[in-house]
């Protein structure tokens, strides 16, 4: 279980930095080259930037797809986390990328949770216990040319329902083929 409620006990000006930095040590994000500049302190939105650098260049000099992927795994998640609370579990239930054309430059990438969307998982979560929720993020370049589209589909769920059926596939057996 992540431990995300000391950073709603930070001054509300503080919360998006405090995230913006904890993203940017994550070893898992450092390694695809993307840094995080911007979190709203509600958690309603972040910015990527990934550079175009020897780190994250491919064969051919244009950014490594997975570098493009990998950049977009973490924040829709952790920003719907933070603004949903402990009480849900989200997971990443199915990605795609669909690449549009080489990047040999800095890229970007927005992520955005609005409140309606919010209130719609709660309402979701609060008649059916679970939900999944796609969301798509294009990487652009400062001038909003697209160069990648990533979409995610999360799974979403309050811990208990999620324990519950946790709790009854181990039981009755049903295991996913490996």
């Amino acid at each position: 279980m992540v431990k995300l409620e000391w950073l709603h006990r930070l001054p509300y000006r503080w919360r998006g930095r405090a995230l913006r930095l904890g993203f940017n040590l994550h070893p898992g994000f450092r390694g695809m080259g993307g840094k995080v500049i911007r979190v709203e302190s509600d958690f309603s939105s972040m910015r990527v930037r990934l550079p175009w650098h020897w780190r994250t260049r491919n064969a051919l000099g244009a950014i490594y797809g997975g570098s493009l992927f990998g950049v977009t795994d973490g924040p829709h998640p952790l920003l719907l986390m933070l603004r949903l609370g402990r009480d849900v579990i989200i997971w990443d239930k199915q990605a795609s990328i669909r690449f549009r054309r080489p990047a040999y430059q800095m890229l970007y990438a927005d992520f955005v949770v609005r409140d309606a969307e919010v209130e719609d998982i709660r309402s979701a979560l609060d008649r059916d216990q679970e939900t999944t929720r796609t969301y798509s993020v294009d990487l652009i370049d400062g001038q909003g040319a697209v160069y990648a589209t990533v979409e995610r589909t999360l799974y979403i769920a309050t811990r208990t329902h999620y324990a519950r059926k946790k709790r009854e596939k181990e039981t009755t057996g049903d295991r996913q083929p490996q």
